[in-house]
This record gives C-alpha cells, structure tokens and sequence, in this order.
C-alpha cells in the first residue's frame, strides 16, 4: 500500500480543481475549533461526528451507510485501506 502525504499545495490544488474558495473552507476549518491553536483545541464538527458515529455503531469513518445501517465488509475495508 503506498502512502501519499496530503502537504498544503496539494490540498489547495484539490480546491482550485474542485473550484472551491480556500477563504471560506479555512474560515469554516478554524470556526469549528473551540480555541485558538488547533494542536491542542477540541475541533467542535469532529466531536459530533464522532459523537454520531458512535450512536449508529460505526466502528471507522468514513462509512457506508445503506437503510441506516453502516455497511460492514471486508471488500468496503480494503477498498478503503488501498
């Protein structure tokens, strides 16, 4: 399996590609920590989800939902981990 490191160019890359506004993506980023130095602040949309994925069951995210339920198999984990 080959790692691929996310670094900043590649990310902003991904926005310009995708035509999404780097202003209000990082604004919303730094809106979701509850102080300032994100190494150290609880991230505020990370917590619900998290929250979330453990009222529904759901052992790793990102998951696939179908009727609800997340969708377990060892097919869908490899695909992911590859």
């Amino acid at each position: 399996m080959e790692i691929i490191a996310c670094n900043r160019s590649c990310y902003e890359d991904v926005y310009t590609k995708l035509g999404l506004e780097k202003a209000k993506i990082d604004d919303c980023v730094s809106k979701s920590f509850e102080g300032r130095d994100i190494n150290f602040h609880d991230n505020t949309l990370l917590r619900k989800e998290m929250e979330r994925a453990k009222e529904l069951q759901i052992d790793y995210l990102p998951s696939l939902l179908i009727n609800k339920k997340p969708f377990q198999s060892l097919v869908i984990n490899s695909i992911i981990v590859s």
